[in-house]
């Protein structure tokens, strides 16, 4: 058991220490240091060891406001306890003898009483996986405690496809956030929660319309639910107007250079283009004698015909709510440019395309589609034929076994 030191009087300090304490104790309220004070008050006692605690009663016995606002900044930084001791006992001397501090510098106490934190609904969505396929979240404050929270997973074409609803603490749902989340900073965003239930809202009624099954567990969820007024539109025209996009230029260029970025991955196909690569190869092989231009114009062709075939009506009403989703999280992670671009491509489908005014976006993503399906298979393919794998299709192009 160690022993307890004993306090030094001001009766116990010898004459020659005592002045040099009193002359630190001015030197410092003279000076009033600021940044790292637990520093500054160790480097000005240097010479006094084992007399710190003498020179902050010298500084309470100054009895002045400019102490009192001093011992204040300087208790949280000393990590020395018997010292934070002293500095909290000589505030608490000054305020007695009737000395306030300046508000900006008083230690702000917590009580146990304190009322808990507010607790408010929050909503969170994922960008899209390929095949338009994403994840949300939306808590609401329940009675009492807690929250109770609705897990969902929805495709843009087909709707709602799972939903999980629990009660857990404030603790407990941001476990499963960051749980959620990973390492992978972007795969939930942080969006209003009004703005969360339109697009379960809009997931399940798409089910309905196709006929599929509820879940039991979103309809004891969705009177909860209700208590998050629901906004009219979809949260991007809140933030960015069609005004702002009509001043982009180079537009299908820009588009192919953004899809490349990760919230827009999603928007890739592959499958379904393998009927058009076949034809593609066809045209490279023909067997007639075609110019440059003209393999281009065919190229161009097929192009055309893959957008217009996998787009259809109801595939380009999912694609445009995709596109406005999207263009809503490259703004809420602060690429205001890339939602104006992705907004416009999602305004672009409302118009009647033609044989010479293709739909940008579509174009964009079948092209890029297929620059990338066509990188890949040839990967694929070398890999497989160096196995003695693979095979060959009526064109000669080769696809791999399991393709």
């Amino acid at each position: 058991m160690t022993r307890r030191k004993r306090k030094r009087s001001i009766k116990d300090i010898p004459p020659e220490i005592l002045d040099r304490v009193e002359r630190t104790a001015a030197g410092l309220l003279e000076y009033q240091p600021g940044g790292e004070l637990a520093e500054d008050f160790a480097s000005a006692c240097q010479g006094l060891a084992g007399y710190e605690t003498a020179v902050i009663e010298a500084l309470a016995r100054s009895r002045s406001v400019a102490a009192l606002n001093l011992l204040h900044r300087l208790a949280p930084t000393l990590a020395d306890k018997a010292l934070a001791k002293a500095a909290r006992r000589a505030i608490y001397s000054l305020e007695q003898a009737g000395l306030e501090a300046d508000p900006e510098v008083r230690v702000k106490r917590t009580s146990i009483l304190q009322a808990p934190p507010e607790r408010r609904a929050s909503g969170y969505l994922s960008p899209y996986d390929p095949g338009l396929v994403r994840v949300g979240v939306l808590a609401l404050p329940s009675v009492g405690s807690g929250f109770d929270v609705g897990f969902f997973l929805l495709g843009q074409a087909d709707g709602l496809r799972s939903f999980k609803a629990l009660n857990t603490s404030g603790g407990g749902l941001r476990r499963m956030l960051k749980n959620m989340g990973g390492p992978d900073t972007e795969l939930l965003i942080e969006v209003p929660p009004g703005h969360a239930r339109l697009v379960l809202s809009e997931a399940a009624a798409r089910a309905q319309q196709l006929g599929r099954p509820g879940f039991e567990s979103y309809e004891d969820f969705r009177p909860l639910a209700g208590s998050v007024p629901m906004p009219r539109q979809p949260a991007v025209y809140d933030f960015l107007s069609a005004a702002r996009t009509a001043d982009l230029i180079d537009f299908e260029v820009s588009l192919r250079d953004l899809l490349d970025q990760p919230l827009l991955s999603g928007f890739i196909i592959s499958s379904e283009l393998e009927p058009y690569l076949v034809r593609l190869r066809e045209v490279e092989d023909s067997v007639l004698i075609l110019s440059p231009a003209q393999k281009e114009e065919r190229r161009q062709a097929i192009l055309e015909q893959a957008g217009r075939e996998i787009f259809g009506n109801e595939r380009k009403a999912a694609l445009k709510r995709a596109l406005e989703e999207t263009a809503f999280l490259f703004w809420k992670t602060g690429e205001q440019d890339s939602a104006a671009l992705v907004l416009s491509a999602a305004l672009d489908l409302d118009r009647e395309a033609g044989p010479l005014s293709p739909y940008h976006f579509i174009r964009a993503v079948v092209r890029h589609s297929f620059d990338l399906l066509i990188g890949t298979l040839e990967e694929m393919v070398e890999g497989n034929m160096d196995r003695g794998q693979g095979r060959e299709t009526g064109s000669g192009l080769i696809l791999p076994g399991d393709f």
